[in-house]
């Protein structure tokens, strides 16, 4: 089954998800020239991993747990390679263009990771737009994925939702908040 074929229990988990992911891609990247895109890409990775410390010293400063980082995962950073599924690197690169973190649900708002991602965007003089996307998924385990949103399902459905055929998730979602 594709993740498409999930989108209902992405929707249905935004209440009451315990992780919440945030998820940045380039926009029109298919479009740059191979060296633009790939100048693009280290800056991304350096906005990411800009970011991710950044709260990780608030993490430290405020004594409190922020970022998801569970037995399973590893770092970016670090040379060893995720053997499972779910894209469980934090943060996360996916597919050369989109870039992500995940933290626990009200941990930090939504308000506070998108002023530490344009901050930070600007003082790495990063020109190019960006979409961003965030939303709530409820298990990082693939074997719960029939019942409960899983991560992995997460990762693609925000780097993809500004596409549209996701038009009727972003309708289901405008709709849930009001």
């Amino acid at each position: 089954m594709s993740t498409y074929e999930y989108n209902d229990l992405f929707i249905n988990c935004q209440d009451t998800g315990k992780y919440h992911m945030f998820v940045f891609d380039i926009e029109n990247s298919k479009q740059m020239d191979d060296q633009t895109r790939m100048q693009a890409q280290y800056q991304i990775i350096d906005l990411s991993l800009t970011m991710y410390k950044k709260l990780q010293e608030k993490e430290k400063e405020e004594n409190r747990q922020i970022l998801v980082f569970e037995k399973d995962f590893n770092h970016f950073w670090e040379e060893k390679k995720y053997k499972g599924f779910g894209v469980k690197t934090e943060p996360f690169l996916y597919g050369g263009d989109t870039i992500g973190f995940t933290i626990y649900r009200d941990s930090v708002s939504e308000e506070e990771v998108m002023s530490i991602f344009e901050k930070t965007k600007e003082e790495l003089g990063i020109k190019f737009n960006m979409h961003s996307a965030n939303g709530y998924y409820e298990t990082n385990d693939y074997k719960e994925g029939a019942t409960k949103y899983f991560r992995g399902y997460c990762v693609d459905l925000l780097g993809n939702i500004h596409k549209e055929k996701y038009s009727d998730v972003r309708e289901a979602l405008s709709h849930k908040k009001r």
